[in-house]
């Protein structure tokens, strides 16, 4: 529920044309602990184009819009990683969501899968609001000074927003953006992300905050820009000993609309040398473990890191 503190004026209303797409990329850096690959210190850089159209409004007469992953690439470290839109495409298929003017999803049937990482802003449920809803909007509309907020679940917990519309002209509407999550993870002996309670070596308790401002052009009737910063702090207890460690990972979110050739251009680069060594650093990391696995485990973990499974 959203609460507000003024009087809202100037009326908000999501709008997504449907004679056409609209492009929109997303920028998502992460700096500090990285939690793939078993855990590294490093840099992480995504980039995805998405496109989104209108579409007929729903049966209770809420605006419809469809939603699909054009473009993925993904540098670690400066290294290239073997993500891409086709591979990704089981995690984010094109989906059709139902919104209300505002901008609260009302119906997504996006699958309800875990991805096989958690890094922030990267949930399939919730991609249309780190895309082209990314602010919930009072209903009626927004004053200069009008605060207000909502909650929004991503992953197992809620995001708090808090909002502040600091300017409102004929042309667009700014918001000062503030949020807060608190999640819980569990991780095999390898650091990485368990699926299975019985994998458990280590329970990880996350508190991230967050900071940002987006843009609402009222000429297209959408966010055009909004860019984020969060900081995660994490601590890790191992369930054996019950020593604990602590972890920092900061977070930065772009999302702007673009066009498709901006969205290829301003792909993140890698290095091929790079990425010769990070594959084979993970082979000697993964060859003991490899040895006393089966087959059907080793192409779990393929399939589950990499997108696909050796045949």
């Amino acid at each position: 529920m959203i609460l507000l503190s003024h009087f809202q004026q100037t009326p908000i209303s999501y709008i997504l044309p449907q004679d056409h797409a609209v492009p929109y990329e997303v920028k998502i850096q992460c700096d500090g602990y990285i939690p793939i690959l078993g855990g590294q210190e490093g840099t992480v850089a995504v980039t995805m184009g998405v496109k989104a159209q209108g579409l007929p409004k729903d049966s209770d007469g809420n605006e419809q819009a469809s939603i699909d992953l054009t473009a993925l690439k993904v540098v670690f470290n400066g290294a290239d990683l073997p993500f891409n839109a086709e591979n990704a495409r089981p995690y984010f298929p094109k989906t059709t969501v139902s919104l209300t003017p505002e901008g609260k999803v009302t119906k997504n049937n996006a699958p309800n899968v875990n991805l096989p990482v958690k890094l922030p802003g990267l949930d399939p449920r919730r991609f249309p609001e780190i895309t082209f809803v990314p602010v919930e909007f009072p209903v009626g509309g927004v004053s200069e000074g009008q605060e207000w907020t909502y909650k929004k679940a991503f992953g197992d917990t809620d995001v708090t927003y808090k909002l502040k519309a600091t300017k409102v002209s004929n042309n667009s509407v700014t918001v000062e953006i503030k949020l807060a999550q608190e999640y819980d993870v569990i991780e095999d002996d390898s650091h990485n992300l368990a699926m299975d309670p019985k994998d458990k070596a280590y329970d990880v308790h996350t508190v991230l905050n967050g900071t940002g401002e987006a843009s609402f052009d009222r000429k297209l009737n959408l966010v055009s820009l909004v860019s984020m910063e969060a900081v995660a702090n994490s601590t890790v207890v191992d369930i054996k000993s019950k020593e604990s460690t602590s972890r920092k990972m900061t977070t930065h979110i772009t999302t702007r609309i673009a066009d498709a050739a901006t969205v290829a251009a301003d792909e993140p680069k890698g290095d091929w040398v790079q990425t010769a060594k990070l594959y084979g650093k993970i082979a000697v990391q993964k060859a003991s473990q490899w040895a006393s696995r089966s087959w059907s485990e080793l192409t779990h973990w393929l399939v589950a890191m990499f997108g696909f499974a050796g045949n």
